[in-house]
């Protein structure tokens, strides 16, 4: 069986006004996004990802 490199990744999000003990708990951990493979996307690729994540965020911080 011929097995070949494969890239998958996630992106994850933790608050840090959390608390310290509980900052980094699975339960106050926020997955944002999969990265699909076979390969490791390009920088302008991943932006492409986390534009919407970033709108959202920009939104939220200016009041919405």
């Amino acid at each position: 069986m011929v097995r070949g490199n494969h890239s998958t990744g996630a992106l994850y999000m933790t608050l840090s006004n959390n608390p310290r003990e509980i900052r980094f708990l699975r339960e106050e951990t926020i997955l944002l996004t999969l990265i699909p493979g076979p390969f490791e996307p390009t920088l302008k690729g991943l932006n492409k990802v986390l534009l919407p994540f970033v709108l959202s965020m920009q939104r939220l911080y200016n009041g919405m």
